[in-house]
């Protein structure tokens, strides 16, 4: 270490530890989204047997599934991304500011602010709607091989 200053290394789950409550927020929306969607075949059932009696009315609860749908993963999907930006936003910053008190080289600086942002991405993708889902859309950054 440059100046033999050691460089107070902070775990994962203590950076994201002040976002725990808003990272909750977004697999519990993502939970929420998931159940919309296996409602899918139970409100396309009741809309064929409506149909098949002429009870027009029986389509509804596809439309207000679909609607739901779209709507919570839309929120979520705009919520997440926000918030996972702001994750990164913080761990890179105190890693530079950090790393910088120290001394440490500036390639050193980049390499581990570029790796932070793998850790976020790889959270924002985990985070996203599955893969298999016709109706869902990973985010541009993600590729469907993330686990």
């Amino acid at each position: 270490m440059p100046g033999g200053l050691p460089v107070k290394v902070r775990s994962a789950a203590e950076a994201i530890r002040p976002f725990r409550r808003r990272i909750s927020l977004t697999y519990a929306l993502t939970v929420i989204e998931d159940l919309l969607e296996l409602s899918y075949p139970w409100a396309t059932g009741l809309a064929i047997n409506g149909l098949l009696a002429h009870d027009y009315k029986m389509a509804v609860p596809v439309m207000i599934a679909w609607m739901l749908h779209t709507a919570v993963g839309s929120g979520r999907q705009m919520y997440d991304t926000r918030l996972y930006t702001e994750v990164y936003n913080a761990i890179v910053v105190d890693t530079v500011l950090r790393q910088r008190q120290v001394g440490i080289e500036p390639t050193a600086v980049a390499a581990r602010s570029t790796m932070s942002r793998e850790f976020s991405s790889r959270r924002i993708c985990r985070s996203s709607s599955t893969p298999w889902s016709a109706s869902s859309a990973r985010p541009r950054s993600c590729s469907t091989t993330t686990s």
